[in-house]
């Protein structure tokens, strides 16, 4: 930094100032920066949605019926993304590049009004992560942050709140998820039952929009 070049008078006594054009030219030729748009990833709705989150619904109904969970017990969940710095839509990073300009966070909550931590959820470039050019990247990180969003938030919650309610380890709770691959996949199902030991947490699944 040299902030003291704006008070240093050139030979004729103007001094410097930073037009725009100087620093689009800076921004161009020495940081190699360019305007980005962000994109937004295209979802399909299927054409039978109203009949799946029907049966999502009555699912539901007979799960909270058929074992007596309490509202506090429901957890639903969603994510969406946030952006670092909203404006115009577009943002500088460097020619050629695929910046990370927003993170995502997932948002749960009990079925009784009660607000769970948020989980962040930053995707970064460091040797211990797989190239997110590999197939199955993204898979393989969802599945790791909803072991996480399972083990650190959703079992905590619920085991303090069976005990406020005094009700045995063994009462049932649901969990409302969306109808993403990683979260059907046979993996994840087997971790929540056999290795986390969970079989007390049951899953529902909705239609995602």
């Amino acid at each position: 930094m040299a902030p003291q070049v704006f008070d240093t008078p050139f030979k004729d006594g103007s001094f410097f100032r930073a037009s725009d054009s100087f620093i689009r030219k800076w921004l161009r030729e020495t940081l190699r920066w360019s305007l980005q748009r962000p994109t937004s990833a295209a979802q399909t709705l299927p054409d039978n949605w109203e009949d799946l989150c029907e049966k999502s619904f009555f699912r539901m109904a007979y799960t909270i019926k058929e074992h007596d969970i309490r509202p506090s017990l429901i957890i639903n969940f969603d994510q969406t993304g946030v952006i670092y710095a909203p404006g115009n839509g577009l943002t500088y990073a460097e020619r050629g590049s695929k910046q990370k300009r927003a993170f995502t966070i997932l948002i749960p909550f009990a079925g009784d009004g009660t607000v769970l931590p948020f989980q962040g959820i930053y995707v970064g470039s460091t040797r211990s992560q797989p190239d997110n050019d590999v197939r199955g990247y993204r898979e393989l990180l969802e599945l790791g942050f909803n072991r996480d969003f399972m083990t650190d938030i959703v079992v905590p919650y619920l085991k303090k709140t069976k005990e406020c309610l005094l009700l045995p380890p063994s009462q049932k709770s649901l969990v409302d998820m969306d109808v993403w691959a990683v979260h059907r996949s046979g993996e994840f199902k087997a971790w929540m039952k056999v290795k986390a030991n969970h079989p007390d947490i049951i899953i529902n699944y909705v239609t995602a929009f």
